[in-house]
This record gives structure tokens, sequence and C-alpha cells, in this order.
């Protein structure tokens, strides 16, 4: 994650979260993102190429004030405009709605 997209300024300028200065703030993050889900409702899962099985992004889901979820989601500049996104939003909007 700190590799491939937590530490580019380019990411992180469209996110609600700073620029990650090592690896030890990635793992911070991490930790509280599974506390989140624990305590908020909040769900974020990995996007994960599958031939490599190379960790690129993240996408989460999280509660807004009117009962329904945002998604949201990060991935590294060097997979933009590949559909990733696309398709891992569309597995997350699937997965939940049972169509």
């Amino acid at each position: 994650a700190f590799k491939n997209w937590t530490s580019d300024d380019e990411v992180s300028k469209y996110v609600r979260w700073s620029t990650h200065k090592n690896v030890e703030e990635t793992k911070e993050y991490i930790l509280l993102e599974e506390k989140r889900r624990k305590t908020e409702g909040c769900f974020n899962w990995g996007i994960v190429i599958k031939d490599s099985n190379e960790l690129i992004g993240a996408i989460g889901a999280f509660p807004s004030e009117d009962g329904r979820y945002e998604i949201g989601y990060n991935i590294a500049k060097k997979h933009w405009n590949n559909g990733y996104t696309k398709e891992a939003s569309l597995t997350v909007f699937i997965e939940h709605h049972g169509n």
C-alpha cells in the first residue's frame, strides 16, 4: 500500500487522508480502518490484480448521514485509466445488493 499509493501526493490529493510519510504511517492507517469497520460500520477492501496478486489500491463503503453508503477508492497512479476502480465499484455494489 505504501509503495503503490499511500505515499503518492497525486493519489492523496483526491482522498480524505494526507500522503503517508513512511510505512509505519500506512500500517497505523490500516489498523484504524479495521477499527472503523467494527465501530462505525465502514468497509474497506484491497484492489488486487488477479494475475500478479499485486495490491494496487483500496475501495471502501462508508455510511452517510442519510443511511446510505458512499463509495471511495484510491489506486496506484500507474494503474489509472485501466478500469480497475470501475470493476471494483461494480463488485462492491453487486455483492451488497445481491444482483
